[in-house]
């Protein structure tokens, strides 16, 4: 824990689905680890901006604002471009029932998450 940081073990998810909301909930409170959230990137921008966690969980298919650019705007941002930004993503689970290539989307949103500033992406398999 480090106790310099304003809110020691504070996480943001931003996600459109409620039930991801719940699930890392689950998870991560019992482990002493706030959790907040957004259903939507103006909000996750705004509530990242404002509480400053540790590390935000971001979904790539917002509505509206898409999570490649709520990572874009939060790295532009002097009080959030330090902050870790991991990637929620269904895509490639949805692909490979029908897509044999799915190893080629999950590069390129490696690929396209790390260019903006992203450290990782998870790939929703209880979708």
């Amino acid at each position: 824990m480090n106790t310099e940081l304003p809110n020691p073990n504070a996480v943001l998810v931003i996600d459109d689905e409620p039930a991801i909301h719940r699930l890392i909930e689950a998870r991560l409170r019992p482990e002493g680890i706030e959790v907040t959230g957004e259903v939507d990137g103006e909000r996750g921008i705004a509530r990242a901006i404002a509480e400053s966690p540790d590390l935000i969980l971001l979904d790539i298919g917002l509505p509206v604002l898409d999570g490649f650019e709520v990572c874009r705007r939060l790295k532009d941002h002097a009080t959030t471009r330090n902050i870790p930004i991991i990637f929620l993503t269904v895509l490639p689970w949805m692909y490979l029932v029908w897509w044999k290539r799915n190893v080629y989307l999950s590069i390129l949103i490696h690929c396209l998450g790390n260019s903006l500033g992203a450290s990782a992406a998870l790939f929703e398999f209880f979708s």
